[in-house]
């Protein structure tokens, strides 16, 4: 009833009800469908800006957690960098030293990663910042990985001769440490046996004859049969300018071109060539220079001591 409304008609002094025509029906239905969006509209706004639409809300809490994955991954890259730095500080105090290697400049070591345009497409985000530290830190790591992984390659490669030429160069007695000594390197002024001055280049052990002789560093033999005033002689090239050579041997049971290891048994001593009683003249000559075998072998060891050392240079070379 309150929908419609009445009138007072003049003509007849009598209420008549209002007649609503159409078009005003659709115009007020229309307003009111303009008023409702615009409150819906308003009220949106208004909640939107105050919490957020659950989209946006969505994508807050994503990047919240990438900036924590970042954060996570950038403490992890820090304690990587710590093994790589360790890592380094052994290649240049420890290897390179021990092995004689010239150590890395350190503008090859730490290259750098390229000016600040490099990470440019990382402009324009909310944690650009945490993402270009990323980032350069993964390529700087890169770098120093590629550098380390060279390095390491030289060292190993290094070791393998540096390891090959500490088996050739001769560092044993070549008879068992009891052995009594003889001349070692003087000037003869009177040979035993010549007569005549003459310097002596070698060491003498007065060995019995028989007494085992070893070869005293990795090497081929380039001389096994008689050789002048050192009678029965072995001598071994070791390669990295060095010889060895063994005289006045009463027997020798290797043979010319023969591939020898340290410790190998090469003859037996004796009293062959001009020699005044049984001994063993050992000579050490680097690029046809006289050394001192003394600075070449320990003489403090027990001969428990030595026949251990032979017995396990002889176990690995077989």
């Amino acid at each position: 009833m309150r929908d419609r409304k009445y009138v007072l008609d003049p003509n007849d002094l009598q209420y008549k009800q209002v007649e609503t025509s159409k078009s005003v029906k659709v115009l007020r239905g229309f307003f009111w469908f303009l008023l409702t969006v615009g409150a819906a509209i308003l009220y949106g706004t208004i909640f939107e800006n105050r919490f957020g639409a659950p989209k946006d809300a969505r994508l807050r809490e994503e990047i919240e957690r990438l900036k924590f994955d970042f954060s996570m991954a950038n403490k992890e890259l820090e304690a990587n960098m710590e093994i790589i730095n360790d890592l380094i500080t052994n290649d240049e105090v420890v290897y390179r030293p021990i092995l004689e290697m010239e150590g890395l400049p350190e503008s090859y070591r730490n290259p750098g990663v390229g000016g600040v345009e490099r990470y440019r497409e990382l402009d324009g985000y909310s944690a650009s910042y945490i993402m270009k530290s990323t980032r350069m830190k993964i390529d700087e790591m890169k770098n120093m990985l590629e550098v380390q992984r060279k390095s390491m390659a030289d060292i190993e490669s290094r070791y393998g001769e540096w390891d090959r030429m500490l088996t050739h160069i001769p560092s044993i007695c070549p008879v068992q440490v009891s052995i009594r000594k003889g001349d070692g390197l003087m000037f003869r002024e009177v040979h035993p046996v010549l007569g005549v001055s003459q310097y002596h280049n070698g060491l003498d052990f007065r060995a019995p004859i028989g007494t085992e002789i070893y070869a005293t560093g990795d090497g081929r033999v380039s001389i096994a049969g008689y050789n002048g005033g050192f009678g029965k002689c072995v001598e071994i090239d070791h390669d990295y300018g060095y010889i060895t050579i063994y005289g006045h041997l009463n027997e020798i049971i290797v043979t010319k071109g023969q591939n020898v290891k340290k410790g190998d048994l090469i003859g037996y001593s004796g009293n062959t060539g001009i020699s005044t009683g049984p001994h063993l003249h050992y000579e050490i000559r680097q690029y046809n220079r006289v050394k001192d075998p003394y600075n070449y072998f320990h003489d403090n060891i027990s001969e428990e001591e030595y026949e251990e050392m032979i017995r396990v240079m002889q176990a690995y070379s077989n």
